[in-house]
């Protein structure tokens, strides 16, 4: 039989069901597909109240293939197969070709974006076979599939995920991603504040088979958190086992579609088939290789050579429109969100953080350098999250980040660019005469790709012509404090504001973008953060919402610098098929994939 090897570039940056908190679940199905309201999935509860659970989509058996799908996908940095202490893109992409929650990711069959034949995708259950929900004591109750087994052929049991849990919520493992549960789960706050020990969790299992998860609010989007990558199941004995190298060592083993049976270290993994798991027959690709590759123009390269079959990501910027012309480069929607942390450290004066963000020609940076179909910033949502009413929440909140400035300056036109310039100048000018020293540079840290060089560059002139601000730019990571303004990135995770206003405050997920920890102002973010997550969804909780992002775009904000959301550019051979994409952290599965 000839042999073809199917390439996959990622390369990824940092880096969905519209149903806001609050709402009521008793149905033993799967979500509804992102789109569909709560009213919606209630009725098709009703309407299927006799049917048994919905465990995946139905996808296309993949033909017998030529050869492998060797997946060589492109990654900036290693990747750690380390559930609980991933984090990022790159590691969500490649941690859910390897294992699964009580809920995964499956193909709708539908087109998604500008490729005919790259498919959306919606929840489905993965290892639970069905669920219930009892309003009266907020309590899920799962119920795992029984044929579900590690690649190592041990059966996966409910103690896995408690396990998984406790060590997600545990403050001794400062895991990153415990603050999505934070309010949420019972006892989460308290486990992750120290205040009570991590066995009282509200996550039982009750037998082998039985999980049950204590709410401590209600939440209509609880089950999305159920299939990201923190909540998968562990194995205490592998921890154990590896200690410090556990989720870099080999074998790993894993509960999902693949396994790695190779890697190399700053070079490559790659992943075969796991002959334990369930779907096992329905699995395309024969192998997938994941390469750690910096380099766009050696991507796009290997793609015009035949080498690679898939660039996720990292297509030079001069090139979109040429690869868009010869049929081979495709935009899917992306829940990503672009913006540069204004260190306290180095802008005291909030008029200084604010003149930053007023002088910045976003419409330049996502017309001309980004070229993507990201649309320019008006806050920290970006396009794709909804409030309760299933409205986009860019359309509910408007320009939401002048907001404040528009209430307390109306002589200033901040609806364009000249009005915002205007009083950026006006702003800065103020601060200079209250003190602030405009003649020191300020270092300005950027992730070193064409796009994250090329927007430096236009911030670094826009703040230069306006405001006569000089900046130095470093391609380099965060690590310390010694910068003015830091690049980042952040992709939601489910559907919900919440899952951007977790990131800032005393508590944030990323210590660097912690909302004004420095001078006080974290105690009133982190006291309506509280409050949000302890309402119903409806629309008091929307305005609540509205009024923390308000409040990040006050007198007592502009820490963060909104620049643009997120829209995924990508390179296929047009003849790839059953390749399906969700826009949380952009992740493209393979797992179908064939010609």
């Amino acid at each position: 039989m000839k042999k073809r090897v199917i390439a996959t570039l990622l390369c990824v940056a940092m880096g969905v069901s519209l149903v806001a908190c609050g709402g009521k679940e008793t149905t033993t199905e799967a979500p509804a597909a992102d789109t569909k309201t709560e009213e919606k999935a209630e009725e098709k509860a009703e309407e299927k109240a006799e049917e048994p659970a919905k465990e995946e989509a139905p996808a296309e058996e993949a033909p017998a293939a030529d050869e492998p799908l060797d997946l060589h996908i492109t990654i900036k940095n290693n990747t750690i197969q380390d559930p609980q202490k991933c984090g990022g893109a790159t590691d969500y992409h490649i941690h859910n070709h390897l294992c699964e929650g009580l809920f995964k990711f499956e193909s709708t069959g539908e087109a998604i974006g500008t490729n005919p034949n790259v498919y959306g995708s919606e929840l489905v259950l993965g290892q639970a076979k069905e669920y219930t929900y009892d309003e009266a004591t907020m309590t899920y109750t799962f119920t795992l599939r029984d044929d579900i087994f590690w690649s190592d052929g041990e059966p996966v049991v409910a103690q896995h995920f408690v396990d998984a849990w406790h060590r997600l919520m545990d403050p001794v493992n400062a895991t990153s991603q415990c603050q999505m549960f934070v309010g949420i789960v019972k006892n989460a706050r308290e486990v992750y504040e120290g205040t009570v020990p991590v066995e009282e969790l509200g996550v039982t299992a009750v037998d082998d088979k039985t999980l049950t998860i204590e709410m401590a609010a209600p939440c209509g989007y609880f089950t999305q958190l159920l299939a990201h990558y923190a909540t998968q199941p562990i194995r205490v004995d592998e921890i154990e086992k590896w200690g410090d190298k556990y989720g870099y060592h080999q074998p790993y083993l894993t509960n999902g579609p693949f396994y790695v049976s190779e890697r190399v270290e700053d070079v490559k993994q790659v992943m075969v088939p796991n002959e334990n798991y369930y779907d096992r027959d329905k699995i395309g690709p024969d192998s997938i290789t994941w390469y750690i590759c910096n380099n766009e123009a050696t991507a796009l390269a290997s793609f015009q050579a035949g080498d690679w079959q898939y660039i996720h990501s990292a297509v030079p910027t001069d090139q979109i429109d040429q690869l868009e012309a010869e049929g081979v480069l495709f935009k899917a929607p992306y829940l990503a969100f672009s913006y540069l942390y204004c260190s306290m450290l180095h802008a005291e004066d909030w008029r200084v953080r604010a003149a930053y963000t007023l002088a910045i020609d976003r419409d330049n940076i996502v017309d001309n350098i980004v070229k993507n179909g990201s649309l320019a910033a008006t806050g920290i949502i970006p396009y794709g999250i909804t409030n309760s009413q299933g409205e986009q929440w860019i359309d509910y909140a408007g320009d939401i980040m002048y907001s404040w400035l528009s209430e307390n300056y109306p002589d200033y036109d901040l609806t364009s660019y000249p009005g915002r310039v205007e009083l950026a100048q006006a702003l800065f000018a103020e601060a200079v005469a209250d003190g602030h020293d405009a003649s020191k540079s300020q270092i300005y840290r950027y992730g070193d790709n064409e796009v994250n060089a090329l927007t430096a560059e236009a911030v670094q002139a826009d703040l230069l012509n306006v405001l006569g601000v000089n900046l130095t730019l470093e391609p380099q990571v965060l690590w310390d404090t010694d910068y003015g303004l830091g690049r980042l990135s952040y992709t939601g995770k489910y559907n919900d504001p919440t899952t951007y206003f977790n990131c800032w405050g005393s508590q944030g997920q990323y210590e660097l973008a912690y909302y004004n920890a420095e001078n006080g102002h974290a105690a009133e973010y982190d006291a309506l953060l509280k409050e949000i997550k302890s309402m119903e969804g409806g629309v008091a909780r929307d305005e609540k919402m509205l009024e923390l992002e308000k409040l990040m775009f006050s007198d007592k904000g502009f820490s963060i610098v909104p620049l643009h959301g997120g829209s995924l550019v990508y390179v296929i051979d047009p003849e790839l098929k059953d390749v399906f994409y969700s826009p949380i952290s952009s992740m493209t599965f393979f797992k179908y994939a064939h010609y």
